[in-house]
C-alpha cells in the first residue's frame, strides 16, 4: 500500500484536524450543563456556533459541523459577538472564532480563539494552533495542541500524534506519535484509529503488521470511519493480513459507498462483478488512502 506523504503546509489541513473526525463522534466526552438564564444571544451563539468536541459547549443545543459554518455568518457572528459582551465566557470566544473562520475573516477568528486560549479554553487552542500551521508556525501550533492535549482534548492529542509522525515543529518520535494516537483513540477519536492501522499497514515508521493493521481498521470502521472501511474492504480483496474475501471486501466497500465514498462505490462495481461472474479474475489495481483528509468531515 502506498506511504503516507511527508508533511509539509501544502497538506497542513489534510493531516491536521479542527473539529472534525471524519464522521467519528467523540464517545466518552464529559458532559456540561446547559447555561442557566442564558439570554437570546447567548442561546443563539450556542445554536449556531457549538462544536461536537467542545466538552464545555451548550449540551442543549445540537453542535454545528463546520461545513454548516462556511459562507456568511451574519447571525452567529452577532449572536456570539454580543454573548461575548454579555458575559466575557471563553466558550463564546471559542464560537465566535468557528463564526468568524467559517466567514473566512481568519485574523479576527484567530483574535477569539486566541483569547479563549489565554483563558485555558482546550478546543480553541487546538483552532488556533490550527491557524498558525497553516501559517507557518508549526513549533506554536505543537506547542498549543501539546497543551489541549495534556487537558485531555482528543483533537489535541490526534494533533500532537500527526506532528510526531511527521516531524513538523517537533522532532519525529514514532512512539510519541503511536501514544498519542492511542491516547486519542481512548477519546472515542476514530481517525486515530485509522492512522494507527495506517503506521502498521506501510511499515515505514514502525514495522509492518497488516495482522495489527487490519484490526486498527476493524475497529475504526466500527466507528463509522470511512477511510477505515475503505482500507479494510482493500485489504480482505487483496488477501492481506487474512485471507482474500471478495464477498467482506463488497460489504465494506458497501458501507463506504452508503457514507459518500466515491472510489468505494466504483470498486464496489468491481468487486460485484467479480462476485458475479464467480471468477477469480484480478481485479484492476487500487490505491488505498494513507492520510484523513479534512474535507471529509467538515
Amino acid at each position: 500500500m502506498s506511504a503516507a506523504p511527508a508533511h509539509d503546509n501544502s497538506h497542513w489541513k489534510a493531516s491536521i484536524m479542527r473539529a472534525a473526525g471524519a464522521g467519528a463522534l467523540v464517545a466518552a466526552l464529559g458532559l456540561a450543563l446547559p447555561a442557566q438564564a442564558a439570554s437570546p444571544s447567548q442561546d443563539n451563539c450556542d445554536r449556531l456556533a457549538g462544536s461536537q468536541y467542545d466538552t464545555s459547549r451548550n449540551m442543549a443545543f445540537a453542535p454545528v459541523r463546520e461545513a454548516g459554518l462556511k459562507g456568511t455568518n451574519s447571525q452567529a457572528i452577532a449572536a456570539c459577538r454580543a454573548a461575548l459582551d454579555e458575559t466575557n465566557a471563553p466558550r463564546f470566544a471559542f464560537q465566535l472564532g468557528r463564526a468568524l473562520d467559517g466567514a473566512g475573516d481568519t485574523a479576527d477568528a484567530m483574535n477569539a480563539f486566541d483569547q479563549a486560549s489565554q483563558r485555558g479554553y482546550a478546543i480553541a487552542k487546538v483552532h488556533l494552533g490550527m491557524s498558525l500551521g497553516e501559517l507557518g508556525e508549526e513549533e506554536a501550533a505543537f506547542a498549543l495542541f501539546r497543551q489541549a492535549a495534556d487537558a485531555g482534548n482528543a483533537l489535541g492529542a490526534y494533533n500532537v500524534g500527526v506532528l510526531y509522525r511527521d516531524g513538523a515543529g517537533t522532532a519525529q518520535n514514532t512512539a510519541e506519535a503511536v501514544r498519542w494516537f492511542t491516547a486519542a483513540w481512548t477519546k472515542g477519536y476514530a481517525a486515530a484509529g485509522f492512522n494507527l492501522g495506517v503506521l502498521y499497514d506501510e511499515g515505514q515508521l514502525v514495522p509492518q503488521d497488516n495482522g495489527r493493521a487490519m484490526e486498527w481498521y476493524k475497529r475504526a470502521a466500527a466507528k463509522g470511519q470511512v477511510d477505515a472501511m475503505v482500507n479494510l474492504a482493500l485489504m480482505y480483496e487483496g488477501g492481506q493480513g487474512t485471507t482474500s474475501d471478495l464477498t467482506a471486501a463488497a460489504n465494506w466497500y458497501g458501507r463506504a459507498a452508503k457514507l459518500g465514498d466515491g472510489f468505494a462505490e466504483d470498486r464496489l462495481k468491481l468487486v460485484n462483478e467479480a462476485l458475479a461472474t464467480a471468477q477469480a479474475k484480478p481485479l484492476p489495481a487500487a490505491v488505498d488512502r494513507s492520510i484523513v483528509t479534512a474535507s471529509t468531515a467538515l
